[in-house]
Parts: structure tokens; sequence; C-alpha cells
């Protein structure tokens, strides 16, 4: 899948942004969440209208494990009013 980055305008999400183009792999994706939200945050308007939407598949005879969000991105994340959506994807034959 990739990440989509969305802002709340009139009540309305739309999108802004697409990263990690065709990117399954959920510790993958959040690395480059964490890039572009540490690189980005400073022109980020605060406020409660971010949604980023990170969509990815289980990996193959996952059990456990995955990325961890650390303090700090939590931090920038709460004060730019960052919402963060899993969206998991049942395995797809392209992932196998």
């Amino acid at each position: 899948m990739s990440i989509w980055v969305r802002k709340v305008i009139r009540g309305k999400s739309e999108n802004q942004l697409k990263l990690a183009d065709d990117c399954w792999d959920l510790r993958d994706l959040f690395k480059e969440f964490e890039r572009w939200v540490l690189e980005s945050a400073p022109d980020l308007e605060p406020g409660d209208g971010w949604i980023v939407d990170i969509g990815f598949s289980a990996r193959k005879g996952a059990n456990g494990g995955g990325p961890i969000l650390s303090p700090h991105l939590m931090r920038v994340c709460a004060e730019k009013g960052i919402s963060i959506y899993l969206s998991e994807y049942d395995d797809l034959e392209e992932n196998a």
C-alpha cells in the first residue's frame, strides 16, 4: 500500500501527500512516516486536522514484533494534531 497524508478541511478529509508508494511492510512504512514527520513537522499548521493513514499487510508468518513509536515522534504528532490510522489489508499474493 502506501501512506496517505490527509488534511481535514471544512469537515472533509483531503489527500495532501502520498509516501512510500507500493510498500506493504509496516516497519519500512513507519521509518518513512517517522522521517516525514520529523522533517516536515516545522512546516505543518498545528491543529486537529492531520490524518496519516498507513496501509500495510501483515508479514507472512509474523507472530509479534513491529515498529516502535518513540515518545519524541508521539510528542510531535500530538503537538501538530496528527492522527494515525493503521489500515491492515489481507495477505496479498504480491506480498507472498
